[in-house]
């Protein structure tokens, strides 16, 4: 608040640029409350949980809340389900979700984040269920698991009902894993997702449906706000569908009173209005992906739309749409570079084909789970052909589609591509000289930065102890190259992000010497000022150095079995091959002799920097 109120005592030669400065303020505030610091509980108290559960996620696990507290709940025991809005009452203890992924994995602890869920259940007693409630956000989840049965006895096509649960509803934890990836390959993933694509499809048919029975003027504006709205309680109120449905909410609003509105303003207030309710969206994938595309088909088309002139009319027509799905494309290369470590060149000719077969199938579908059964069973086979015709499409395209895979940007880099695009932007709009000098400029410090990222990155020396459930992976990463100090058979593949990501070369086979003082003997690694030593079930005698990486549940007792050497490490360190069990012993072991321990199991990774 005092950066906004800073604004009132700008001089005027520089209140110009008071809208990007409230801007940054807007943002950084809406970082401070969206990382507001969580409870903490005690893991050795024990509770009472009395709530109702709000989500239900793949693989019978589930989000449960009590008051304005998320929890996350796993259950191994499927043939129990609960539903949302199902109420549930059960001793249990309560834990922090640790943040232990390797570099490039899924990291659950991020995902839960952003649905602002921070601690995990255990339950110590039998579940019980208290009872259901009625409120009208598990009305609409419970209507929408009645339309998910609904579709499974309409078509016993697997991957149709599947389509029509993703499409339509918004549920795709039924999804296989092979469908998906070729929506992945093919750049076609947005159609799975209910987005504004979808939503704008419903407002459109909504439109003709209203112009058909006669309703006109603001009656037809302001009976669709309702229904839209409905829609998207229905589908799980998205953030790309919440954006969509307020942006079409202000255009409704606005035909219907004769006012006029700028879309990029009601773009602006829909992300301002949902942040403000829910400000931990700022960290969503989701909410990010939905408004940068946008955004981008508000800026980009405009530009590319007047570039050819007049074009015949369906030439026109496909040029269009490989404009708008261009300009959707580009504002969200730089987020999918960054999460999914690939971007797609030219899926905006896929989409040009894919596109209209999807919204097709989701007019057909929504009709077949609208009707009754009896009807609805004669007109699934149109869903069904659509289904396999889509499917069809994607698969002739998929051997041409160009992807760049193995990218692992910086937060920094995403943020300076963000600056050249939006100074490449700037001056296409309006061709002047200072504009081609910020482009200039902007392009100048991105390219200063990767050169400064890729020096940094080809002098680092550090040991590298990944956290893999029940194996061992260990490398160290010298100056550009690595070599695994040790491994577990088949866990190569868990290390291909940070290898990749650091743009790292083997190390060329060599004697212990590495350079600079750098020693590597028998899993033991010595330099000028540290040493560290690793020890296995195959190699479990002790040498003296400050830190010690365990491996293999070896015990205290079976490394130091008889009497205690004259020097003990500064530091010992699990990964993940270590039990419960060896873990408390070390804990135990550590404490005892005034050592600092660590753990892969509640750190994640761990980097040891070499001096």
């Amino acid at each position: 608040m005092f950066a906004i109120a800073l604004l009132f005592y700008f001089p005027r030669s520089v209140r110009k640029y008071c809208d990007i400065f409230l801007l940054l303020a807007i943002f950084s505030i809406g970082i401070s409350v969206s990382s507001h610091p969580h409870k903490l509980y005690p893991e050795e108290n024990i509770y009472f949980f009395q709530g109702r559960c709000e989500e239900q996620l793949p693989y019978n696990q589930y989000i449960l809340s009590t008051g304005n507290t998320r929890f996350y709940l796993n259950l191994y025991t499927p043939e129990i389900t609960y539903h949302p809005g199902d109420s549930l009452a059960f001793y249990t203890s309560i834990s922090t979700i640790p943040d232990i992924s390797n570099p490039g994995e899924f990291n659950t602890a991020h995902y839960l984040k952003q649905k602002k869920v921070y601690h995990r259940l255990f339950p110590l007693t039998e579940i019980t269920q208290w009872h259901s409630t009625h409120l009208p956000s598990f009305s609409f989840k419970q209507f929408r698991k009645s339309l998910i049965r609904k579709s499974q006895i309409l078509t016993q096509d697997s991957v149709c009902h599947m389509l029509i649960q993703a499409l339509c509803l918004g549920y795709k934890n039924d999804l296989d894993a092979d469908t998906k990836h070729l929506f992945i390959e093919t750049g076609t993933i947005h159609l799975l997702a209910v987005s504004g694509l979808h939503t704008g499809a419903i407002y459109l048919f909504l439109l003709y449906l209203f112009r058909y029975i006669g309703l006109y003027g603001p009656k037809k504006e302001l009976c669709i706000l309702p229904l839209l709205w409905m829609y998207a309680c229905l589908t799980g109120l998205s953030p790309s569908v919440v954006r969509a449905a307020t942006i079409l909410s202000f255009i409704s609003i606005g035909k219907a009173f004769n006012k006029n509105y700028i879309p990029l303003n009601a773009l602006a207030a829909s992300a301002f209005f949902t942040l403000l309710l829910h400000p931990h969206l700022l960290q969503s994938l989701s909410f990010l992906l939905s408004y940068s595309a946008y955004t981008g088909i508000l800026t980009i088309y405009p530009l590319l739309h007047r570039l050819p002139g007049k074009l015949p009319p369906v030439l026109s027509h496909l040029y269009n749409s490989c404009c708008v799905s261009i300009a959707a494309q580009i504002p969200t290369l730089p987020i999918a570079a960054y999460y999914f470590h690939t971007i797609p060149l030219n899926s905006f000719l896929i989409n040009i084909i894919a596109i209209p077969l999807a919204t097709l199938f989701l007019y057909s579908s929504a009709i077949c789970l609208v009707l009754p059964v009896a009807v609805a069973q004669y007109l699934i086979i149109i869903p069904e052909n659509l289904c396999r015709l889509l499917l069809y499409t994607l698969r002739l395209f998929h051997p041409f589609s160009i992807n760049l895979h193995q990218l692992y940007p910086t937060p920094v880099c995403v943020l300076l591509g963000y600056v050249c695009l939006c100074c490449l932007l700037y001056y296409l709009s309006q061709r002047k000289k200072i504009r081609l000098i910020y482009n200039i400029l902007s392009l100048t410090i991105f390219i200063a930065y990767l050169t400064i990222l890729n020096l940094r990155l080809s002098s680092q020396k550090e040991v590298v102890i990944f956290h893999l459930h029940q194996k061992t992976g260990i490398l160290l990463n010298y100056k550009g190259f690595y070599t695994i100090l040790t491994e577990t058979p088949s866990v190569k593949n868990k290390l291909q992000p940070y290898l990749l990501s650091r743009k790292l070369k083997p190390l060329p086979p060599q004697n212990n010497y590495l350079g600079e003082s750098l020693w590597l003997y028998q899993s033991h690694l010595q330099t000028s000022q540290d040493t560290i030593g690793i020890l296995t079930p195959q190699n479990k005698i002790y040498a003296p150095c400050q830190s010690l990486i365990i491996t293999g549940n070896l015990h205290p007792k079976q490394v130091f079995p008889d009497t205690m050497p004259i020097s003990l490490p500064s530091r010992i360190i699990l990964d993940g091959s270590n039990n419960k069990s060896t873990r408390l012993k070390w804990n135990v072991f550590c404490q005892e002799h005034n050592i600092v321990f660590r753990t892969t199991s509640t750190e994640g990774y761990i980097r040891l920097s070499l001096k």
